[in-house]
């Protein structure tokens, strides 16, 4: 898949769709079956995208991106792209240590990981985190596998991994701040995780913060109370991390900004309003590379799944109603899903999204990867759902993940 044919497949989606959206919560698509992850979108006569800022680079450090080059092995031929390969593309798992152990190492060059998440207990210097980055490439390409979405946390100052990186505001600062300094921010990020080999952000957030009681405002993760702030902010930040060559994810999709509890820890019910939709509507259009989606369940669209497991919310309204074709990544599973991994890892590939996170443990990564393996196997994942995500993934790869 082409830019081209991304950049015409990601065309915004107005206000009035996020409206429309909503309107339907009421009467939900009930014959959407888990399993069906439709890709094609009909074409359809759609608004000109919102025009992304522009960034001062004059403001940006003279430092060149550097980022750990892949020995000769890089030039090896890239393997067919058999199932077990396909599977591991859709994979981001976690790293135990500061430096990846064997047992990660061959996974990676068996081609059974396509990501890594860094955490804070990964990252202790820039030379130290430079060179787990480093290793954990050469094992993948040596290995004839595409290079790894290497990704981070990395969305303000009181959620970072990376310590020693950007951004140094909270996100409502930011959002105070006026868009040409959210960008910088944004930019500056993307140029020290580039440094250090890390190629995607799971940011910014987008959730629109329903009151001041929600976990995602206590936690100052949340840009604004008003959907139209958390669209500027968003759009500054995301459009600075995309100039420096990161992906950015918007998340966690279809908002979070009602949920009273951290949902990595508790189950939690909500429901969806057009407030929510507001910003991942609008920024659609900007050619959001990802998208993460939440493990809260919205009780007005579907009562039994979690948004990240659910075929009416992945594939009925982001990817259908949305008109979104771009990289659905979950949020880390199982989560509070009451779950196990590999099982929750099943039910989010038949609900649509492309990359699983599974990073608690090394052995939640391995797990997943046995499950979706085996689900392909058995028919409980079509040929067509796996290729689908590991076009998109590609995709994603050839534009953020080479040097």
């Amino acid at each position: 898949m082409n830019d081209a044919t991304m950049r015409a497949g990601l065309i915004a989606a107005s206000v009035l769709v996020a409206a429309a959206a909503v309107l339907s919560l009421a009467h939900p698509n009930s014959s959407a079956a888990p399993g069906a992850a439709p890709r094609t979108v009909a074409a359809s006569t759609r608004p000109t995208p919102i025009a992304a800022p522009s960034v001062d680079t004059t403001a940006s450090p003279s430092q060149t991106i550097t980022v750990p080059t892949t020995p000769a092995v890089a030039s090896a031929p890239t393997q067919p792209a058999n199932l077990a390969r396909m599977i591991g593309q859709q994979l981001m798992v976690g790293m135990a240590g500061t430096a990846p152990d064997s047992n990660l190492l061959e996974r990676v060059h068996a081609g059974q990981v396509g990501g890594v998440i860094i955490y804070g207990r990964n990252a202790k210097s820039p030379a130290q985190l430079q060179q787990a980055t480093a290793d954990l490439q050469q094992a993948a390409v040596s290995g004839g596998n595409p290079r790894l979405l290497i990704a981070t946390d990395q969305e303000e100052m009181t959620v970072r991994h990376i310590w020693w990186a950007p951004p140094t505001l909270t996100a409502p600062q930011l959002a105070a701040a006026g868009s040409a300094a959210i960008q910088n921010q944004g930019y500056e990020t993307g140029l020290a995780l580039r440094r250090v080999g890390v190629n995607m952000d799971l940011a910014p957030v987008l959730d629109v913060a329903h009151s001041s009681s929600v976990f995602i405002w206590q936690q100052e993760r949340s840009y604004s109370m008003n959907p139209q702030t958390v669209t500027a902010a968003g759009s500054a930040f995301m459009y600075g991390l995309n100039f420096a060559r990161v992906a950015a994810t918007a998340k966690h999709f279809p908002g979070l900004g009602g949920v009273a509890l951290d949902t990595d820890s508790y189950r939690q019910s909500v429901q969806l309003t057009s407030a929510d939709l507001v910003p991942f509507s609008k920024l659609i259009g900007e050619l959001v590379p990802a998208i993460m989606t939440s493990l809260a369940t919205y009780t007005n669209y579907d009562p039994h799944y979690p948004a990240a497991l659910s075929p009416r919310i992945v594939t009925g309204l982001l990817r259908d109603q949305l008109h979104y074709q771009g990289v659905v990544i979950t949020d880390n599973l199982p989560g509070s899903t009451g779950l196990s991994v590999g099982q929750a890892a099943i039910a989010a590939e038949q609900a649509g999204d492309d990359i699983i996170l599974a990073s608690t443990s090394e052995k939640d990564g391995a797990d997943a990867y046995n499950a979706l393996l085996s689900a392909a196997e058995h028919g409980q994942l079509t040929a067509a759902q796996v290729n689908a995500a590991y076009q998109l993934i590609i995709a994603l790869k050839q534009k953020y993940a080479n040097p």
